[in-house]
């Protein structure tokens, strides 16, 4: 009998643990959706505007620190018309906590930061 009330403690935390988990807020996940598909859907508009509204400054450009006045020049560098096809047509995928990353030519890293999800600038991609 005592292997029964275990397994029904077992049960009930169970119970517990995913009725807590359905209360909790929306995921990252969710927030990045939202994000990557405003962000996509102004890459395919070349909505300069509204991309630079989604990035993270300063920004390293080929080893400068940039400001959104310079966002023309790291625009025409990183999302020429290949890159904004890639984009989108790519699917981010998860990088540590509060991160993604998009590969193309260059790999886009994207964060979570206190206004939300921001392109955050390029790496390599070997």
């Amino acid at each position: 009998m005592r292997s029964v009330s275990g397994v029904g403690r077992v049960v009930a935390l169970f119970i517990g643990i995913v009725a807590g988990l359905s209360s909790l807020p929306a995921r990252a996940d969710e927030a990045f959706d939202a994000f990557w598909t405003e962000f996509t859907t102004a890459l395919n508009n070349d909505d300069v505007g509204t991309v630079k509204a989604l990035v993270k400054f300063p920004v390293v450009y080929n080893g400068e620190e940039l400001s959104g006045d310079s966002f023309p020049t790291l625009y025409d560098g990183w999302f020429d018309a290949d890159a904004r096809a890639c984009l989108a047509t790519t699917t981010p995928h998860e990088d540590g906590v509060d991160y993604y990353v998009a590969y193309c030519e260059l790999i886009y890293v994207f964060v979570n930061t206190e206004k939300g999800w921001r392109f955050e600038g390029v790496s390599a991609n070997d």
